[in-house]
């Protein structure tokens, strides 16, 4: 398996009886810079080696190695040395595999380790030896862990287990690891690896029994002294011992757990002596278990000092006596509900216990403390509605409750974590004490949750829990709920109500107290208080803040339900009119916006009473009176600060209008107030900076909210936009955003793009009010435009746009043409006179976006959109007007609506398709259509079969592998449509099988072949073939789709007379004969195609087999001619022969135009070499027989065929 080099002394290092030389003339390699490969460099360096390192990144890893180690890549580093430690792990040793020629012969040093015992089912030396057979592997070092080979090793890491097949490299290794201090062991062939490997994976494998009794037995004893000394005593006699376990319970346990450690050590001895006396001898193994007990006994002996010494430990520092706290708590508990002793004396001792109870805890509650302070807190409570004096103590331990609480470990908030929830929800239902003062200081601990500070001390052995416990702990326990259901009782306080609101909008940042609001109403709770007497203005902010954290981390719906009462929309508005009126502070005018927005989402909510509460009307008088003179007392006087406040509340008021719109009963006020020309007066040219005391930027973002708006109210509002001369504003409008007038905007508003300057953004708004009243398709407005040259304006700011859209291309002006294309496919749609004024000009317009470069279309900018637009004004537009149709020919558009079906884009296909059949009308379309050719010369015609083929293949229609049909009753029905079930459905509803025509293209590609003809289609395969009959007999398979339909609803209503079920049944079976006259069609044609294919396969042998032929009938000539010149006394008499019969056919009168000879003699099967012919002339007869005859017939290969020969005649006489 592995070779060894010829001199393996010499080569690598020095066995045992040469001993060094100089170690610092011998190289290790190492593969791998890790921390094993540095600690293995810096041991080699101490002993004296020269060590080389190769590395994957030597400029990075040449940092963490010592300046004498020369660190380099793999290929170099294998080159310099013969002995290579591998300290790489097993899944990288593929990645050497290029070094294979250079490790081949050398020793290769395994170091890795796996996770898991037997991980592979090779080992990783094995598998390395697997991979390089070349190479002499060895195993070790392994079990040295780097720390070792860094510090030196000691005690058993001295040991050192190799192995190798190779007994020469594993002595040299054994050698190297003595020169490093370490012990080697021999454990023989590489099959040993696999134990190696496992050996630093088995830890203390003999600990894990003792370990594993040891614990069963403590939690024996532990389990039972608790029953017995705990459970038992408050079971029968009411008497808490709990405090018991820590202490009490674990220090009985533990020496008990000793001692019986300590007998299992003995009983081992006592049982394996009395097995020997049964057996009589002691050479008898004993049994397994035993075995193993006997190996066990210094653990266990060694578990059992552990236990004692704990134990030891238990009794010296931690006393076992009731704890001093607990015994503290429990007289403090006694003394408050003891009623023997006299009032007076009881008020007093109590009162001091309760102090004494503050003092003690004063820098924190303890969390295991809690359940009795808790009890604590409620008598309190209790005694604070008979006597006051109480209110003060109670204050006091509440305030406690606003420290950090103390744990001892970390795994006290854990454990404690359902009395920490309960005690903290405890505070909340202490709010029903009748008291100002504790009431407060509730709030105030609650608010303490959010801004903790640390005690100056701490409890001994305590330490204060995480910052953040106190408030999950809130969460846990329901506080936030408890504190909303509380605003009832301090309705009438304004101070507490302002307290608990303070400490709401603390809880309410928090999405889990948020819904624990929701819970108790607490939206519609506060919004009643929103128009409270309050002068500090605290009442109004603190309730919107907390409404607007409800809004954001719960669910918006569930907010706004709560807030759609007449109650709560009275007093929103009410608040609102107030802060417009009144609120002249920074803060009063945000406050106002706020309000707005939280009105704007319940407009959104049909169910709100917003227009029963006067509060629609009011915002709508709002959003116009600085715009046209509104008579209304409100707004006299009113006067907008144009401020950012201001400018902010008028966008909010715009966006309210917007949203009105969408409400059927608000769209009355709409109209009876004056919306449209408010919204229009902005709808004009905007020449100047600071115009109407807006600043440049504030108006152009104003003028693009209003026109925003109004493309959403003028489709609502048709009446009123056509009587304020909208179309003719707005067409007016749009020339100057395409015309080179000066703009003084700021282009910088989040609708507008391309900087200072820019108009389009206008352009792109004011366009879409067009589109949405033009998509109303109503004959005033459509005409309104058409009158004013809305078409060729229209087409003007398409090129435009187009023009600007080469420069720099984005989603702005792509949506603009778009959106031009659209009105212009609603003006002209139905109507000759607008499609001939579009024709020419339009259709020029119109090729550039049907030529687009389809990798655009997954751009993302919304080419996409553009293209559906384009081909919808194509339909609208063109068809139906011969003059636009011929001219759209004579561009070859039907070319370019064949080459983006051609792309095979889904959801492009119903739409060209479309387009195609209507174009078929025009008796020239055919011809374009049969004239195109696609891709590898593909034909329309096998574009159109193809697509049938991959839209049945997308609907699931059984087809078998050569297309056949295979549902003779139901030849094109899809997947969906067989599963459905019948339904009878009323007369004026399609059913399945007419609704699927208007849901795939399959019905088109019917249109459009027929159309074409199915006759003498070109470029069809033989599939195309297949697949064609099927087409053209769609109709058929669909009105027998019909007429199945119809024969089960009527079985499934009705039951009919015989005549009529025959009558159905008949016409039910036609598709079906249908079906099998096409599916032996297309058996007929498949025949015929295998038939074909069968006569060309053997026009082909017969071709192979004549050039077969030929080429043996060359070799055999070959073979002759060989034969032939190879016999001299043949060739002799020959030429002879041939010298002959020259002679005899020669003139003896010299002829001007000689007779011309060949050279070959029939029935002669010699002859001379030949090569070009030779024609003899009337030769001298001095000549004849002479040197030169002999001399001019050069030796040369033969003709190959005749045909050849025949060929070099032919060439030679012309």
């Amino acid at each position: 398996m592995m070779g060894s080099p010829k001199n393996l002394n010499e080569t690598f290092l020095p066995n045992v009886a040469n001993g060094i030389k100089d170690a610092s003339k011998i190289t290790i390699g190492i593969i791998g810079s890790g921390d094993f490969a540095k600690s293995l460099t810096i041991r080699l360096i101490r002993c004296g080696y020269h060590v080389v390192v190769g590395s994957r990144n030597p400029k990075l890893a040449a940092e963490f190695f010592p300046h004498v180690v020369d660190v380099t890549h793999h290929e170099d580093a294998v080159a310099k040395t013969n002995i290579i430690f591998v300290a790489i792990h097993r899944e990288h040793y593929a990645s050497l595999w290029d070094l294979k020629h250079l490790l081949a012969g050398k020793i290769l040093i395994d170091v890795s380790n796996n996770t898991r015992v037997d991980q592979y089912p090779d080992s990783n030396a094995e598998y390395l030896a697997s991979l390089f057979p070349d190479s002499l592997i060895v195993k070790g070092f392994n079990v040295v862990s780097a720390w070792s080979l860094q510090l030196g090793p000691k005690d058993a890491s001295r040991q050192v287990y190799i192995c190798s097949n190779n007994v020469q490299a594993r002595h040299q290794v054994i050698e190297l690891a003595r020169q490093l201090s370490f012990i080697p062991v021999d454990l023989g062939a590489l099959s040993s690896s696999r134990e190696i490997e496992n050996l630093p994976l088995r830890l203390f494998t003999l600990w894990k029994g003792p370990v594993v009794i040891a614990i069963s037995l403590a939690t024996f004893f532990f389990v039972y002294s608790f029953i017995r000394d705990v459970i038992h005593p408050y079971v029968r006699n009411q008497q808490s011992d709990f405090y018991k376990i820590p202490i009490e319970i674990v220090n009985k346990t533990l020496p008990i757990v000793a001692i019986t450690l300590l007998s299992l050590v003995y009983l081992s001895g006592l049982i394996a002596a009395a097995y020997q006396l049964h057996s009589g001898t002691k050479y008898r193994r004993f049994p397994p278990w035993l075995d193993n007990w006997l190996q066990c006994r210094k653990q266990l002996g060694l578990l059992s000092f552990f236990f004692a010494t704990v134990h030891v430990v238990y009794s010296l520092c931690l006393p076992m006596r009731r704890s001093e706290r607990y015994l503290f708590l429990n007289m403090a508990y006694q003394q408050s509900s003891c009623s023997q002793v006299s009032v007076k004396d009881l008020e007093k001792e109590q009162l001091k216990a309760l102090k004494k109870v503050v003092k003690r805890f004063e820098n924190g509650l303890p969390l295991k403390d809690l359940a009795q302070v808790v009890e604590i807190l409620n008598l309190c409570a209790e005694k604070v509605y008979e006597q006051e004096a109480f209110t003060e103590p109670l204050c006091e331990l509440i305030k406690l409750c606003g420290l950090p609480f103390q744990k001892k470990k970390s795994s006290d908030e854990v454990s404690y974590s359902v009395a920490a929830s309960k005690s903290i929800a405890q505070l909340g239902y202490l709010m029903r004490v009748p008291s100002s003062q504790v009431r407060i200081q509730i709030c105030k601990c609650v608010v303490s949750f959010y801004n903790m500070e640390l005690p100056s001390k701490l409890l001994p052995g305590y330490q204060p829990t995480n910052a953040n416990y106190k408030i999950q702990m809130a969460e846990l326990g329901g506080l936030a709920e408890t504190l909303v259901l509380s605003l009832a009782l301090v309705e009438n306080h304004l101070t507490e109500k302002l307290w608990v609101l303070k400490a709401l909008q603390h809880l309410s940042s928090s999405g889990v107290n948020c819904g624990l609001m929701m819970k108790a109403q607490a939206a519609s709770r506060l919004c009643l208080y929103l128009n409270g007497v309050d002068p500090s203005g605290q009442l109004v902010f603190r309730s919107s803040e907390i409404l607007w954290n409800l809004l954001e981390n719960t669910s918006k719906e569930e907010v706004i339900n709560q807030l759609s009462s007449l109650e709560c929309v009275h007093a929103l508005k009410e608040t609102f009119v107030d802060l417009l009126l009144r609120g002249f502070r920074h803060c009063d005018r945000q406050l106002r916006n706020d309000l707005l927005v939280i009105a704007t989402l319940l407009a959104e909510n049909p169910a709100a009473p917003m227009i029963e509460s006067g509060f629609t009307k009011l915002l709508i008088v709002l959003a116009t009176f600085t715009e046209v003179k509104i008579p209304n007392p409100l707004v006299k006087g009113l006067k907008l600060t144009y401020g950012y406040e201001d400018f902010e509340l008028k966008k909010l008021l715009f966006n309210v209008i917007r949203i009105l719109s969408k409400d059927p009963c608000a769209v009355q006020l709409l109209s009876e107030s004056d919306v449209m020309p408010a919204l229009l007066y902005y709808v004009k040219p905007n020449q100047k900076p600071g115009f109407n005391d807006w600043s440049a930027a504030q108006y152009e973002e104003l003028q693009l909210h209003a026109i925003a708006v109004l493309a959403s109210v003028a489709s609502v509002l048709i009446d009123k936009y056509l009587s304020c001369q909208a179309n003719t504003l707005l067409l007016v409008f749009l020339e100057w955003c395409v015309g080179q007038d000066p703009f003084f905007g700021q282009g910088n508003s989040f609708h507008g793009t391309g900087g200072r300057g820019n108009k389009l953004a206008q352009m792109r708004y004011s366009l879409r009010v067009l589109r949405s009243v033009v998509s109303l398709y109503d004959d005033a407005v459509n005409l309104n435009l058409c009158d004013q040259g809305a078409i060729s304006q229209l087409l003007d700011i398409l090129k435009y746009a187009a023009n600007k859209s080469k420069e720099k291309e984005d989603a702005i002006l792509l949506e603009i043409q778009a959106d031009i294309l659209f009105l212009l496919s609603g003006l002209c749609e139905n109507d000759l006179h607008r499609k001939e004024l579009f024709s020419y000009e339009g259709v020029d317009i119109l090729i550039p976006f049907l030529q687009m470069d389809p990798k655009k279309l997954y751009s993302g900018l919304g080419h996409n959109h553009l293209l559906f637009s384009a081909l919808d004004c194509l339909w609208s537009c063109v068809i139906g007007c011969y003059i636009a149709e011929d001219y759209f020919l004579e561009k070859q558009g039907i070319f370019l609506l064949l080459d983006l079906l051609a792309l095979k884009q889904k959801n492009l296909h119903n739409i060209i398709l479309g387009i195609l059949v209507e174009f078929c009308d025009n008796p020239k379309t055919t011809s374009h259509i049969s004239t195109w050719r696609g891709e590898k010369d593909q034909t329309a015609a096998h574009l159109l079969i193809e697509l049938w083929r991959q839209e049945e293949l997308e609907l699931g229609v059984k087809r078998d592998r050569f297309g056949r049909i295979v549902d003779m009753k139901r030849p094109i029905a899809s997947s969906f449509q067989k599963q459905q079930e019948v339904i009878p459905l009323p007369a004026n509803c399609p059913s399945f099988a007419i609704v699927e025509i208007s849901e795939n293209i399959r019905a088109k590609l019917y249109s459009l072949l027929c159309k074409l003809g199915f006759e003498n289609l070109p470029g069809l395969s033989a599939k195309d073939f297949v697949t064609l009959p099927i087409i053209r007999h769609y109709i058929d398979f669909k009105v027998g789709e019909v007429w199945s339909e119809m024969y089960a609803e009527i079985k499934e209503e009705f039951k009919p007379v015989s005549s009529d079920e025959e009558a159905l049944k008949i016409i039910s079976e036609v598709p079906e004969d249908t079906g099998r006259i096409v599916a032996a069609l297309q058996t007929e044609v498949l025949e015929s195609q295998h038939h074909q294919e069968i006569q060309e396969e053997e026009k082909t042998y017969k071709k192979i087999q004549a050039i077969h032929k030929q080429r043996e009938m060359v070799a055999k000539s070959w073979e002759n001619f060989l034969t032939r010149t190879s016999d001299y006394e043949a060739l002799k008499k020959a030429k002879k022969l041939q010298e002959k019969s020259i002679e005899t056919s020669r003139s003896k009168l010299k002829i001007e135009n000689g007779t011309v000879h060949s050279t070959d003699i029939k029935g002669l099967t010699t002859t001379i070499g030949s090569g070009r012919l030779v024609t003899v002339e009337s030769t001298p007869p001095q000549l004849i027989g002479g040197p030169l005859a002999v001399r001019d017939l050069s030796l040369k290969k033969p003709a190959v065929c005749e045909r050849a020969l025949k060929s070099i005649k032919k060439h030679q006489k012309t």
